[in-house]
């Protein structure tokens, strides 16, 4: 939800590798290029999760910044990503979260 990777267009496609390919080039040359994603390093990676996990969770900056790491570890592939989360999390109407 953080992220938008619950977002009905995107849960739609999950079973689709093709739609979720091109979807995750997408993603990772548009919203998540903004971070610059060939000058991140495993440090920077390592920080933002770090400091995600002792205040209990990340913020939209930091849930950005690692899937902009993400589409540089995996060639600018977010589909798996995107797949898992639809196959695992469900929106409530409510703007909460809960798992399958």
């Amino acid at each position: 939800v953080l992220a938008g990777f619950m977002e009905p267009s995107l849960v739609a496609i999950a079973g689709n590798f093709t739609a979720l390919r091109t979807k995750g080039i997408e993603l990772c040359t548009t919203k998540f290029a903004k971070y610059r994603q060939d000058t991140i390093t495993i440090n920077q990676i390592e920080a933002v999760a770090s400091a995600a996990m002792q205040r209990g969770g990340p913020t939209l900056q930091d849930a950005e910044f690692l899937f902009a790491a993400m589409c540089a570890l995996h060639k600018m592939h977010l589909g798996c990503f995107t797949a898992f989360c639809a196959y695992t999390y469900c929106t409530n109407g409510d703007g909460t979260v809960s798992a399958y």
